[in-house]
């Protein structure tokens, strides 16, 4: 990472600057959640793909289970699904809903697009990224989907969105 300012690359998480980097302790934490949320991660020792870990507040650090590869590369596909410009998002659909929509898709086959939760995947199509699952308690199905171009949108049309970039 060294020389990389990585906030260039994404605005939803907030790398830290290298130069407020600091790597005296036994955790060097080096990205952070989104503005208002109290999370970070970390990596520990070295080498060229060290461990990561993450906390919320002060709380002890807890492994990933990801290396720091794996991690930065769920962070760059899960911005750009989060962080989009022109998309829909839908938290609370019903199953025929999330059926039609996850029709146009398929599945990112690796196991980090489960991570951090089994019950939400990763997904692409032609000119979109998606995030989508069932979340249990009274919402039911949610998609978060990326597009783009609005164009890329039209195959979702019949579905109802709470957001829409192009309204």
């Amino acid at each position: 990472m060294a020389g990389v300012e990585l906030g260039r690359y994404t605005s939803y998480y907030r790398f830290l600057p290298e130069r407020e980097l600091d790597l005296r302790g036994e955790y060097t934490a080096f990205c952070r959640g989104p503005l208002g949320e109290d999370f970070e991660w970390s990596f520990r020792g070295g080498g060229p793909d060290p461990d990561t870990y993450e906390r919320v507040g002060q709380a002890e650090w807890r492994p990933t289970g990801l290396p720091i590869s794996d991690l930065l590369l769920y962070v760059f596909v899960s911005s750009a699904v989060f962080d989009a410009g022109c998309g829909l998002v839908n938290m609370a659909l019903g199953e025929r809903d999330f059926e039609a929509a996850t029709a146009h898709l398929q599945p990112l086959e690796h196991s980090l697009w489960a991570w951090p939760d089994p019950a939400l995947r990763f997904y692409f199509g032609n000119g979109v990224l998606a995030q989508a699952g069932h979340v249990d308690g009274e919402f039911g199905y949610q998609v978060i989907l990326a597009a783009m171009s609005p164009q890329n949108l039209r195959p979702f049309d019949d579905i109802e969105w709470e957001w829409d970039s192009r309204e």
